[in-house]
């Protein structure tokens, strides 16, 4: 039997392949094995576009997840100066010397004590109560600010300054809910009450009121 041109109907004459009437089947013109039918030819068509769909679908998926850095864990929070606001109480106010470490003294146990409020600006006013084995009893006044220098460092100025228990210095400091520890590397104190003050390590760990 002879070949003719197939188009499925179209009225513009398009050649999408030949009719073999010995084999009963379509022959594309790209030397394809023949296809019965129209059927096959949906078929493959479907096929085709299923096949790209899901390529799409996975390209899309790899994307996503190259693009997602996050394991999901929780990022730590950032202290501002807000987060200081509140009115705080020392529970400890420890003075260690550096030249013999095995000496302190925690001046809340002998009857000293220190507080001060703060706004969520850095401004404070507070009080320390000087004890009596240090020339006490007697309360003073202070206030001051902080500057936020960074996660874990923190500038504090006191006005007036109130030597040795409350001087200007920067000091490490962290804020785990509603107690910070404040530590000072930088004071002198005079531990054997001889006129000369040694270098000391102040640390203070502050409660704040709810």
């Amino acid at each position: 039997m002879g070949r003719r041109y197939w188009s499925p109907g179209g009225p513009d004459g398009r050649v999408l392949g030949l009719w073999d009437a010995g084999h009963a089947g379509i022959h594309s013109n790209l030397g394809a094995p023949p296809i019965e039918g129209r059927k096959s030819m949906r078929f493959l068509r479907s096929r085709g576009l299923t096949s790209s769909l899901a390529a799409v679908l996975l390209a899309c998926f790899m994307l996503v997840g190259c693009g997602d850095d996050d394991d999901g864990s929780p990022k730590p929070k950032v202290i501002t100066l807000a987060d200081l606001e509140g009115t705080w109480v020392a529970t400890k106010y420890e003075v260690t010397s550096k030249d013999a470490p095995a000496m302190s003294l925690d001046l809340v146990t002998i009857g000293g004590a220190f507080s001060w409020d703060a706004d969520g600006e850095g401004n404070f006013t507070g009080e320390v109560v000087i004890p009596e084995a240090l020339g006490g009893p007697q309360t003073l006044p202070f206030a001051g600010n902080f500057e936020l220098i960074s996660q874990d460092s923190l500038a504090v100025n006191f006005n007036p300054e109130i030597p040795p228990l409350l001087t200007s210095s920067r000091v490490g400091f962290t804020l785990v809910g509603n107690t910070a520890t404040i530590t000072d590397d930088n004071g002198t104190f005079d531990f054997d009450m001889d006129g000369t003050e040694e270098p000391a390590t102040f640390e203070g760990i502050l409660v704040r009121n709810q």
